[in-house]
């Protein structure tokens, strides 16, 4: 435990907030300075004002990377800006700001090609499936794919149980439907009506 900082008579307590340097600043009179401009920490560049609660940006946008683009890149780049401002001095005066902004999406989703529709399939789902499929079923499919289920008490097994054998059950309904869309039946007139 460490003592107060004697003057005189007096205990002298610390400030309640310490400088940058982690030493308190006295005076000669041995009282804390107070006409010292009092110092902050310095922040960091990227930091933001706010909550740490309040909305970050896009989380998936990636920071540009530093090595250095590539001659393909460079030539798409010069024609894409090239072609743009051709359609600009082109339709000059004739769009309006929202036309433009449509223009611009609409190239964009030319230029890059669209990602497969619905959400990605779990791969721990598609393990079990699979597994379930084959003919695993109760204890030894849960210790397989659920991980430290021995361990878990009674009624979080249950949850847990529950939500692999939804999860299952609803790949197997739906797989059928896959099945049938990606590969439309085709229906043979019956021989009596040819």
């Amino acid at each position: 435990m460490s003592a107060p900082i004697e003057h005189g008579n007096k205990p002298l307590r610390p400030p309640l907030r310490m400088p940058a340097s982690g030493v308190p600043e006295l005076s000669v009179s041995g009282k804390q300075d107070t006409d010292a401009p009092k110092s902050t920490p310095a922040k960091p560049a990227n930091a933001r004002n706010g909550s740490r609660y309040a909305r970050k940006g896009n989380q998936a946008r990636k920071a540009p990377s530093s090595k250095p683009d590539s001659e393909a890149f460079a030539a798409a780049k010069e024609k894409a800006v090239r072609m743009g401002r051709e359609l600009r001095e082109e339709l000059a005066g004739r769009l309006t700001p929202e036309e433009c902004e449509r223009v611009a999406r609409a190239f964009r989703s030319a230029v890059i090609p669209k990602r497969k529709p619905g959400r990605r399939r779990n791969a721990r789902i598609t393990a079990a499936y699979l597994d379930w499929k084959d003919g695993i079923r109760g204890r030894a499919l849960y210790l397989k794919h659920i991980p430290g289920w021995e361990r878990h008490h009674r009624y979080r097994r249950n949850g847990e149980q529950k939500a692999l054998i939804d999860a299952v059950r609803s790949r197997d309904r739906r797989e059928p439907q896959n099945a049938t869309m990606a590969a439309p039946i085709q229906m043979q007139p019956s021989p009596r009506f040819r």
